[in-house]
């Protein structure tokens, strides 16, 4: 076991985003406990978070507890000189140190690895620090990941909502009258009075809030802090268009429960912006006196700045005119509103052969699709590109089967990927039903729900109703509703684009990419009006292979689980345990009843099968 200290105080929106840390942590560390050392005030932050075994407030009863435990590692991300001595007191009892400590000449110093942040910190010699504060083109993910060593994958930050944010967030929609349906746009363009410059000045958010509510016909909810509420009133006052004033004086816990609810977030650099990217919502960040180029937006929204000798100045107000701010304009800031409202689509189909995906495609055409979208096919049939059309690119990959391999993914344009397969035929309205989903910003990915298009008189057709109505179906929807880990079929599942980059060979892309977004906290939607009509195997050799592969593939995916993150879903024991009563219940003859003890047996074999399998 690898005991892991982290200290990080600091400012809240620090607090929160340093929390991206700690997938990284436990996918280096998978057998760790990580304690963290902050203020009171940090505490929503970081109480309900998965990955932290224990949480030290500061006071001294607490750091004179925390010197009495022994660890590993300790990762300070304070420079402060209580913290950076907390850090030294750890080193001298054996712990390996990244971050900042007092050293025996009584002055605050980096380790190695955090010599790049300091020295474009406060704590860095002037004027080189504000020099190197320009230049800097990392995000302080980035430069956090470096610190501790652990190589950087675009971890998001780490917040999760409880019930009582939930039942909070439906009380905020019954007390206003909000829906699911409506647009709601939260407006948080205040900051602390540390830095002032960092505030959109009122005349422009009054501006902003006009044009959302009169072009975009919004919802709008005014946020702010304890430092803005004369300033959130006289922006009520002017706006002149029906909106939500919070109010300011919200904790974080009611904060972060009212941000959940916005589908767009237009935000200073503060902890609205961290909240607000943590809850996976549509971000519009606008930047002044701090560097743009050190957040991490994460594929969630538009940072909006005016390249400047004054921005990332980190300056405090002296009166000067122009301020850094007035760079960011009001038309900038609509454009980013509406293009993260667009929706766009990329279809594609991975296909066997020539023969086989004609009926897909004509399913397609048939849909009613209203937003701009494109049609791919994928395949090691060279064949195939002689169905290339203008309205169809053909990608042909030679050394792979039906598999979604990254040049693919590299040719799509689109917000969102479907895909589905050319033995699959899609129901009209499946496409806009899943779209629908993606509405919700929290939403990564989502699946529809197969159909099997094989008779049921015969036993192969019967254990393909079987498995998909009695088994898929219900186990999809009921994890569905519970906002808990799902699988999706390949036969239709969509997810967003610019996430993944490529798909391990030895995994289906539908236990991979839902995996993917679960692991970086989006939700995975099951959509059962998403119709997709399926052919399924004949003969019982067939199935085996089939199913064999599927299995094997999903076995397999636990070679990438990070510390057993993701619970299982598809697997022998569960398939004892939660299907044999579902399949039992599910025949309505003696013949059927037959079949289905038939399909035990086979099932069994499947599984025997997979272990014995090393590879397919």
């Amino acid at each position: 076991m690898t005991n892991i200290l982290i200290i990080k105080q600091g400012a809240l929106g620090d607090v929160l985003r340093t929390t991206c840390i700690l997938t990284g942590i436990k996918r280096k560390y998978p057998n760790s406990k990580v304690a963290w050392f902050t203020k009171k005030e940090a505490l929503d932050l970081i109480k309900t978070n998965p990955y932290i075994s224990r949480i030290l407030l500061y006071s001294e009863k607490s750091i004179l507890e925390l010197k009495k435990q022994k660890f590993d590692i300790v990762l300070n991300y304070d420079e402060d000189y209580e913290a950076c001595s907390l850090a030294s007191y750890f080193m001298n009892k054996g712990s390996s140190i990244y971050g900042y400590y007092v050293s025996s000449e009584n002055k605050i110093v980096p380790t190695n690895s955090a010599r790049y942040y300091f020295d474009m910190s406060l704590l860095g010699e002037k004027p080189k620090n504000d020099i190197l504060k320009k230049k800097n083109t990392k995000t302080y993910p980035e430069i956090i990941y470096e610190i501790a060593e652990i190589p950087y994958k675009k971890d998001p930050p780490i917040l999760k909502l409880t019930e009582r944010h939930g039942q909070f967030a439906k009380d905020f929609l019954r007390r206003y009258n909000l829906k699911k349906a409506d647009f709601i746009v939260g407006i948080n363009t205040g900051a602390g009075s540390r830095w002032p410059l960092k505030s959109l000045p009122i005349e422009k958010t009054v501006d902003i809030i006009r044009k959302i509510h009169d072009e975009l016909n919004a919802k709008i909810i005014l946020l702010g802090g304890p430092d803005q509420i004369e300033r959130n009133n006289k922006i009520a006052a002017e706006a002149q268009v029906p909106l939500i004033n919070a109010g300011c004086g919200n904790y974080i816990f009611e904060l972060a429960s009212i941000i959940s609810i916005c589908n767009t977030v237009i935000t200073s650099d503060s902890l609205g912006l961290h909240i607000s990217l943590a809850l996976k919502r549509n971000t519009v960040a606008f930047f002044g006196q701090t560097a743009p180029q050190e957040i991490e937006i994460y594929n969630q929204g538009i940072k909006i700045y005016k390249e400047s000798s004054c921005l990332g100045c980190y300056s405090s107000y002296d009166g000067r005119k122009p301020s850094c701010i007035d760079g960011v304009n009001v038309k900038d800031l609509l454009e980013a509103v509406k293009e993260l409202s667009k929706q766009s689509l990329s279809i594609i189909i991975l296909a066997k052969d020539i023969a086989s995906f004609e009926k897909t495609i004509k399913s397609i055409s048939e849909q009613k699709i209203n937003i701009p979208y494109e049609i791919l096919v994928t395949s090691r049939d060279k064949e195939l590109k002689k169905a290339e059309t203008k309205d169809i690119k053909v990608i042909i990959n030679e050394n792979t089967s039906s598999h979604l391999v990254e040049e693919t993914l590299k040719a799509v344009k689109n917000k969102i990927i479907m895909i589905t397969t050319d033995a699959s035929i899609l129901e009209k309205n499946s496409i806009s039903n899943i779209m629908d989903e993606f509405k919700e910003p929290s939403v990564g990915c989502v699946t529809g729900r197969p159909f099997s298009l094989n008779t049921k008189n015969n036993i192969m057709g019967y254990w393909s109703h079987l498995l998909l109505d009695a088994g898929a179906h219900e186990i999809r929807k009921e994890l569905s509703e519970k906002e808990q880990f799902i699988e999706c079929t390949n036969h239709l599942l969509a997810f967003r684009n610019n996430f993944i980059k490529e798909i391990p060979f030895d995994v289906s892309e539908s236990h991979f990419i839902p995996y993917f977004f679960w692991k970086n906290h989006y939700k995975i939607k099951y959509n059962e009006n998403a119709k997709v009509f399926v052919k399924n195997p004949m003969t019982l050799e067939s199935w085996l292979k089939q199913k064999t592969v599927n299995a094997k593939k999903h076995e397999n995916l636990m070679k990438y689980i990070i510390n057993g993150d993701t619970p299982r879903v598809k697997s022998f024991v569960n398939e004892i345990k939660k299907g044999t009563i579902t399949a039992l219940t599910y025949p309505k003859t003696m013949k059927e009843f037959y079949w289905t003890l038939l399909l035990f047996f086979a099932r069994f074999t499947m599984w025997l099968s997979v272990f014995k399998k090393k590879s397919f």
